[in-house]
């Protein structure tokens, strides 16, 4: 199973000393000699007879079946019911997104022509669905023109969740002439700097793999020498069409498309653009909604609008109900942030709770209720939280290997209370998409950007706030210096909250542990100027 990793497996099988004798399922890494004690194990090797000498053979054999066993497919058919059950299970909001990036939006777009020709910009805030939109432009690039696309990202939670949703619509992720697929921009990176050998330090390993060690310590350096490598004409076209061709399936695509691409840098967009063109990309821009920096990235410098790029604005709400979206913007008012975004009409409702109570049993069974009620399933219901929230662990690999990792510390509490939930805040886990109906996703809040739920609950929020001013170190920008580093550590903060705040479809919960902190005192004036759909709870 190519997609599904040993502590997956593990979680399915439950908690079993003797796993490896009661399964068959091989993960997505696997060492030579598991594969062998797995095989073994299926059925033990045994020596024949002899029948005219009545003495054994001087051999021994080997099969899948036992004696006089014939091939069960209804055994196989209970196999391959798992992921009917996935599918046809995924919830309504699932299946709805599943939809919309599989209808064929391009027809009905302006800026269709220009795909293949110019640079594309999908502009807006959070929550004008950009990130669908790119989803979408990908999908019918693949089924209606055979396409090979990929999208670039930064948050492996997203990357996830995209794949969870090209897995659920069918469409192609692999080395088929047409393909979506998705990936961050730091592997994406990697394979270029493997792929034109650029660094001394890359090795090769016993499989022939070539790999390098302190690629992402030094990402800005390996960067700053393909760049020269392609200014230097070192790396021409004719390097660049072999690469395309020998790592077809890593970096030879017929269109790139950029999720968040305010937020990446120069270095990163001018390399894109010397090794791809920018006719073969289409980007979405969040404004000024930054996180890795708080330096925007100008994608149209030196480019004649309307000739070398085309832009939409994007400026109505998709995602949330109309209450949700006037509480953000209000919100935004009361932080002294620059933020509009207008509600479509027709998504009447939302509603938000305000709690500086712990999050117990008896609001989540009243919510999740009311979720499930709505034709969704438990990974609708998001958790998100805060470094607070988040221990140190040590687990085990599938080669046995200690390893350090991470996990929510309230857990074991939120199990106690019938919450049970798919920690994304697992490195291990962060990459693969939950496949279990019945676990909610949490992750920290700095993975939350392109996600969505039907219900998000924003755990301590306060906390994460505080977390987010402490951590503030301002930098470098192109801007004049009109504002004090004060007041640029609250806009890059307060623009950074609202990010999670945008996540929720239908309801968003959030927890206060500070009531007297000051976003606490703000929630509570939008409480108490609100009260007909915001809720308080002490």
């Amino acid at each position: 199973m190519r997609n599904v990793n040993w502590n997956s497996i593990k979680g399915l099988l439950g908690e079993n000393p003797n796993l490896y004798d009661k399964h068959n399922y091989l993960p997505d890494q696997f060492s030579v000699p598991f594969l062998m004690q797995l095989a073994c194990v299926q059925q033990i090797p045994w020596t024949p007879m002899d029948k005219n000498t009545n003495k054994l053979k001087g051999y021994s054999s080997f099969n899948s079946l036992k004696r006089n066993q014939e091939m069960d497919l209804n055994e196989i058919d209970k196999i391959f019911d798992l992921f009917e059950k996935v599918r046809d299970g995924s919830g309504d909001l699932t299946r709805k997104k599943v939809a919309r990036i599989t209808s064929k939006i391009l027809s009905e777009q302006k800026y269709a022509k220009a795909i293949g020709d110019k640079l594309v910009i999908i502009s807006g805030r959070a929550g004008t669905g950009k990130t669908i939109k790119l989803l979408s432009i990908a999908c019918d690039l693949a089924t209606q023109q055979g396409a090979r696309s990929l999208i670039l990202t930064y948050n492996h939670a997203l990357v996830s969740d995209i794949k969870r949703t090209l897995a659920l619509a069918e469409i192609p992720d692999g080395i088929d002439d047409y393909t979506v697929n998705i990936s961050t921009l730091h592997k994406f990176f990697y394979e270029l700097v493997i792929g034109f050998e650029i660094s001394e330090e890359i090795q090769t390993s016993k499989n022939n793999k070539k790999y390098l060690l302190d690629f992402v310590s030094n990402y800005e350096g390996y960067l700053t020498t393909l760049k020269e490598y392609l200014d230097l004409n070192l790396i021409g076209e004719s390097e660049i069409s072999d690469l395309m061709k020998t790592r077809h399936q890593q970096v030879g695509w017929d269109y790139l498309l950029i999720d968040e691409a305010q937020d990446w840098s120069e270095l990163e967009k001018g390399l894109i653009f010397q090794i791809f063109s920018k006719s073969k990309v289409i980007i979405a821009d969040g404004v000024d909604q930054l996180i890795r920096s708080q330096n925007k990235c100008n994608w149209t410098r030196a480019l004649k609008p309307n000739f070398d790029f085309t832009k939409t604005h994007e400026k109505r709400g998709l995602r949330q109900k109309v209450n949700l979206v006037d509480f953000v913007n209000k919100l935004a008012d009361k932080l002294n942030i620059n933020w509009s975004l207008e509600p479509k009409p027709e998504l009447i409702g939302g509603k938000i709770i305000i709690s500086t109570a712990e999050y117990g049993s008896l609001i989540h069974k009243r919510e999740f209720d009311l979720c499930t009620k709505n034709g969704n399933t438990a990974y609708e219901m998001m958790f998100l939280v805060p470094p607070s929230l988040v221990e140190k662990c040590e687990i085990i690999d599938e080669f046995k290997h200690v390893k350090e990792d991470k996990r929510f510390t309230l857990t074991e509490d939120f199990k106690r209370i019938g919450i049970n939930i798919w920690d994304g805040t697992s490195s291990n886990l962060r990459t693969e998409y939950a496949v279990d109906l019945n676990l909610h996703r949490l992750l920290q809040y700095e993975s939350c950007r392109g996600l969505e739920g039907w219900t998000v609950v924003n755990m301590d929020f306060d906390k994460f706030i505080e977390y987010k001013m402490q951590t503030f170190v301002e930098e470098e920008t192109n801007e004049l210096a009109l504002e004090s580093e004060e007041e640029k550590r609250r806009k890059f903060v307060y623009l950074w909250a609202l990010i999670p705040m945008t996540r929720a479809i239908d309801t968003l919960i959030i927890t206060i542990r500070d009531k007297n902190s000051y976003i606490a005192r703000v929630l509570r004036e939008l409480h108490n100027e609100n009260p007909d759909f915001i809720e308080w709870v002490e």
